[in-house]
């Protein structure tokens, strides 16, 4: 397939960049997209998330063209108390049906959240992630030491006043527990005075596995808005220890995954968090438990969806 890829910011700085095929172009000039979807009918346009639906719905409807449209859909449900994104997203249901949509859904739970508000049901489909970062073919053990982990930006999503909770109980009961948080925006203050010696806050690393594979334990706390967290998938793909909520697909993704726990309180999370800590995981059930898994999360099966749909 030749493609386009447009994006509605500057993205020359994004990580992500260097991955794209040097034959693929990458433009954030509006003016020169308008100009190539006005001149070429057939093309097939697949909106990624909410703005990007936003703007091409705006400019179809002005110019009243002929393509395929596939609204990509990232997230699942929302927050309690937001009221106004969830009737927005009435909108939006109401305006794929009214224009027969086709949607590609990352998540099984993002399919069922968005079709609790009207979205169109005939035209979907669910592509999942899987795993899209590359495994290095060695992966160095962080140095010599028991901690768990966090993978996440400080964000209400991410469920920041459950971590704090779980943290401290787990850091005051292990004394010789650290803990790493790997994401922006976290403030070690914002934990209690009398473990803040033992966390540590990288915004970001690129040996992002060998912090899962050197962990004790990941804590996924996120309750709302996921839907398929790529998170649990580079954990699992490592062989890494897993306490959870039941969020986004986390529940269907660790189905015979045996070194993961789906629970429905902090109460509960502690009480599996101590479990695991306490019990005997070899390296080798790590090992052979990523191998089956890293299978079923080849992410080639994933491009081979969308090339398959979009043919």
């Amino acid at each position: 397939l030749n493609q386009i890829i447009f994006t509605l910011n500057d993205t020359r700085n994004d990580f992500n960049r260097k991955n794209i095929n040097v034959n693929t172009p990458v433009i954030n000039d509006q003016k020169k997209l308008e100009k190539i979807l006005v001149q070429n009918n057939s093309i097939k346009v697949v909106c990624w998330m909410y703005p990007s639906i936003i703007w091409y719905e705006k400019f179809h409807a002005k110019n009243k063209l002929g393509h395929s449209i596939y609204w990509n859909i990232r997230h699942s449900n929302f927050g309690t108390f937001e009221i106004y994104k969830k009737i927005a997203l009435f909108g939006f249901g109401v305006w794929s049906r009214l224009k027969r949509r086709n949607i590609i859904y990352c998540s099984e739970k993002s399919k069922y959240i968005h079709e609790k508000y009207f979205f169109y049901k005939k035209n979907a489909h669910i592509i999942i992630n899987r795993l899209a970062k590359s495994i290095p073919k060695k992966i160095e053990k962080i140095e010599n030491k028991d901690f768990i982990l966090f993978v996440g930006r400080f964000h209400k999503q991410k469920g920041p006043k459950h971590l704090k909770y779980i943290v401290e109980k787990l850091l005051s009961d292990f004394t010789q527990l650290e803990f790493i948080i790997l994401g922006s925006g976290w403030d070690v203050n914002y934990f209690n005075s009398k473990i803040r010696n033992r966390i540590q806050i990288l915004s970001s690393v690129k040996n992002v596995f060998e912090y899962y594979q050197s962990s004790k334990l990941l804590l996924y706390t996120s309750q709302f808005g996921e839907g398929y967290p790529n998170v649990i998938a580079e954990a699992m793909a490592v062989g890494c220890s897993i306490v959870g909520y039941d969020s986004g697909d986390y529940q269907k993704m660790i189905i015979n995954y045996d070194l993961a726990k789906i629970v429905f309180s902090k109460e509960e999370f502690i009480k599996k968090s101590k479990e695991i800590l306490l019990s005997s995981i070899t390296i080798k059930q790590r090992n052979e438990t990523a191998l089956e898994v890293k299978k079923k999360l080849d992410f080639n099966i994933t491009v081979n969806e969308y090339f398959s749909l979009l043919s």
